[in-house]
């Protein structure tokens, strides 16, 4: 899974920049994106796991 986007977009929680760069980190969105495209991820999983066992 492709995680670069959601690293952190170099500004404080109240919009001011931060100083230097914060790459290695995700911003709060990104942490919010990244736990939607688990939880997506897991749901697909545990559906594909599902259908298997009543195969």
């Amino acid at each position: 899974m492709n995680t670069d986007d959601l690293n952190d977009d170099n500004t404080n929680r109240d919009g001011t920049p931060l100083k230097g760069n914060n790459h290695r980190h995700y911003s709060e969105k990104g942490y919010q994106l990244l736990a939607e495209r688990f939880a997506s991820k897991a749901i697909e999983l545990l559906k594909n796991a599902e259908q298997r066992t009543k195969d």
